[in-house]
């Protein structure tokens, strides 16, 4: 059973295992990187604001808000992709070049790479 601060994204700081998930938001065009020891539940929450959001997948982390961290700096680095605010935000804007399996590629490579050093 998780508890709300699993369940829920980082705003708590939560490092033990879960995952880290990819959403979609296609009316938006943007994409969330984030973690959560649920992300069912964490779907749930962000379709209360975002009812379109789908959850495109998740992948196990040893530390969830590491591993999250590595693969929003990898869709960074290889994809040019930005948060849409520098605040603490975990949604990016995808760029015309850009897809969301491009997106899910890079960050399930970045945690399995992360997963494998900790």
């Amino acid at each position: 059973m998780f508890n709300n601060l699993a369940a829920g994204a980082g705003a708590g700081g939560h490092h033990g295992p879960g995952f880290v998930y990819v959403m979609h938001d296609p009316g938006l065009n943007q994409v969330k990187i984030g973690y959560s020891g649920n992300p069912a539940d964490r779907l749930t929450a962000i379709q209360r604001d975002r009812p379109a959001t789908i959850l495109v997948d998740q992948v196990h982390a040893n530390e969830m808000n590491r591993a999250e961290t590595a693969a929003q700096h990898a869709v960074e680095e290889h994809l040019g992709m930005q948060k849409i605010a520098r605040n603490a935000t975990d949604w990016y804007t995808l760029p015309r070049n850009v897809t969301v399996i491009q997106v899910l590629d890079r960050v399930r490579r970045a945690v399995h790479s992360f997963n494998a050093g900790h």
